[in-house]
């Protein structure tokens, strides 16, 4: 139950990035939708494979807001404005990351770069993109980060 009140704090608290719907108007999701989002592949385009330890990432601290909307990043957490979130942190590892997800649109399986991992006090929060360009999010423990022998796989 704690887990879910923190994901909906995390839902309220945090400026993903954003993007236009339908109709023009600005937006903002955890899961930037390719087809109806059109900025999401502009401010994140694709990735090729051979070059995907130089996509760009913040390592060591929580992105500021223009990293979000440089593309460098996918979510800004905004501690000032909600000081619930005192105990969110960078989580300590070194990005970028190549992991396995299921594609929310395919539901396939598919390599990403991680871009971004936050930790809250019950889970660590991941921000993605795909290699076909756009980004995604979710929990660390849906998705699984590739082997030394994966990685050498995926990159020939």
């Amino acid at each position: 139950m704690k887990q879910i009140s923190y994901l909906i704090l995390l839902l309220l608290s945090v400026h993903f990035c954003y993007g236009q719907d339908r109709h023009g108007q600005r937006i903002d999701m955890t899961i930037v939708d390719r087809q109806y989002c059109p900025d999401a592949v502009k401010a994140f385009p694709p990735i090729n494979i051979k070059t995907w330890k130089k996509t760009p990432v913040v390592n060591g601290r929580l992105p500021t807001w223009e990293e979000t909307e440089n593309g460098t990043s996918i979510t800004y957490i905004n501690k000032k404005l909600n000081p619930d979130l005192k105990d969110v942190k960078a989580y300590k590892t070194t990005l970028p990351r190549l992991a396995y997800i299921t594609n929310p649109e395919t539901k396939k399986r598919e390599v990403v770069v991680v871009i971004q991992m936050v930790q809250f006090p019950r889970f660590v929060y991941v921000g993605y993109r795909f290699l076909t360009g756009g980004v995604g999010s979710c929990r660390s423990d849906q998705c699984r980060f590739l082997t030394g022998e994966e990685v050498k796989k995926a990159t020939r």
